[in-house]
């Protein structure tokens, strides 16, 4: 069983508007509202690649609009999941576009949440997880709760849970001393973590040391259409594309990427056919969008992608 952990998920707001006149007011083209947060689309993919899994989320107040929307967005899809309540609203976030031009996508902060809230779930989690499982840990967490990812890790691995880590910021730092199991995050979050010192992916070969050394054994450093850097132990792998991609949706791409490789490692793939499976996901996604996805079922694997094995550079 894979459990996906989705502490602080959120309901993305796609705005599309037209550029306002001075005394005029704007218009709307276009507005869509669902549920989102890295870890509901993980279990959305596993649940469309049929892999057993467990959405482990944390919403908020049982009569917040949102809160409802969220658990009828998880019923309707037939998501396996546990809701926790916790007091307040399910944040926000908006991607915003003005005359088809993107201005951005911008992410409400989360309310940090109650140390007792935080105990009751682990409590409840980690007694329904055994020994073989997989564990998503998903997104980043507000600063009072950064060690979360750390203390679970430690605790996962005494029961012999292998951990998957997506996350940024303090909390992605901390965790990273864990030694979770699979790392992956963006160039951009790792470069925030040691204080935007990679400017390339070419230079992550240079950090395949400092992985090996927090016990990070495999992992995968995306970036959008340059492609990305993966390793699994002393094996490293540069994957790129012939021919340029066009990206006309960014978001969701990464979870993608994670969710298929994770389908390979259920299925008992070797590491090229993971790689292949997970980068045609991260592009479909990236191409159509979450909802484009799961429209068109069949997922043809991209001709374009090339992996070359490279050499670390410690």
């Amino acid at each position: 069983m894979i459990h996906i952990i989705n502490f602080f998920p959120s309901l993305d707001h796609d705005i599309s508007i037209q550029k306002p006149e001075l005394g005029k007011i704007g218009t709307v083209f276009n507005y869509t509202v669902k549920a989102g947060g890295k870890g509901l689309n993980v279990a959305c993919l596993l649940s469309f690649l049929k892999v057993p899994n467990h959405l482990w989320v944390v919403l908020g107040d049982l009569k917040d609009p949102g809160t409802i929307f969220f658990n009828q967005f998880l019923k309707k899809n037939s998501i396996n999941a546990t809701v926790f309540n916790h007091t307040g609203i399910l944040r926000s976030n908006f991607s915003i576009q003005l005359n088809s031009k993107s201005l951005g996508k911008f992410n409400q902060e989360s309310a940090s949440m109650d140390p007792k809230m935080l105990s009751k779930i682990e409590s409840v989690a980690l007694s329904e997880m055994k020994s073989g499982d997989w564990v998503v840990l998903n997104g980043r967490l507000p600063r009072e709760n950064a060690r979360t990812y750390y203390h679970w890790i430690q605790k996962l691995h005494l029961k012999k849970i292998k951990v998957f880590l997506d996350s940024s910021g303090l909390a992605l730092k901390y965790a990273c001393d864990a030694g979770p199991d699979f790392l992956k995050i963006n160039r951009f979050e790792l470069s925030e973590i040691l204080k935007g010192k990679i400017h390339s992916l070419d230079q992550v070969k240079k950090l395949h040391g400092w992985f090996l050394t927090h016990h990070i054994v495999s992992g995968a450093i995306t970036e959008g259409p340059q492609g990305a850097l993966l390793w699994e132990n002393h094996k490293m792998i540069r994957v790129a594309f012939e021919k340029r991609i066009q990206y006309s949706h960014t978001l969701g791409a990464g979870d993608a990427f994670l969710a298929g490789y994770l389908f390979g490692l259920y299925r008992k793939w070797n590491l090229n056919q993971r790689i292949r499976y997970a980068t045609t996901m991260a592009t479909k996604v990236a191409r159509n969008g979450i909802d484009g996805f799961f429209k068109n079922k069949k997922l043809k694997i991209e001709n374009s992608i090339h992996i070359k094995l490279c050499h670390p550079q410690n």
